[in-house]
């Protein structure tokens, strides 16, 4: 089984959200290079896929940076921001035997770089309920 991200959606500043990217990228699995590099894993045992991570840079450039996690980023889909943001992406579980429904996963980012205490408050990641 395998994690694909399928559209990322930005707001702008009217609050709408635009495409910025479609396509099939499969999300890296965490720790996949250290515990078990294969981008496919087997139902049946507890596995999480990394979205999206929040990086203090260096001392010398003070603002900290949010970036998604595909498998790999070809450039349309680099996406990394250091200012406050509004994200969507849309993402598929795949089998061999079945897919999943896709999930929409709003993220939504302060722009700051905060405590482990204080992550709740910077940076928010929720399902987004599809109205039919």
């Amino acid at each position: 089984m395998q994690i694909f991200l399928t559209a990322v959606q930005e707001q702008d500043v009217a609050g709408v959200f635009k495409a910025i990217w479609l396509g099939e990228i499969p999300l890296k699995w965490r720790h996949m290079s250290s515990l078990n590099p294969d981008p496919v894993r087997v139902v049946g045992y507890p596995a999480e896929a990394d979205l999206v991570a929040l990086f203090q840079r260096a001392a010398t450039l003070t603002q900290p940076l949010l970036q998604l996690q595909p498998l790999i980023a070809p450039s349309p889909l680099d996406v990394h921001r250091i200012k406050e943001c509004k994200l969507r992406v849309i993402l598929q579980a795949r089998g061999m035997e079945a897919d999943s429904n896709f999930l929409t996963v709003e993220i939504a980012w302060d722009g700051k770089w905060a405590d482990k205490a204080d992550a709740q408050m910077s940076m928010v990641v929720r399902e987004v309920k599809q109205r039919l």
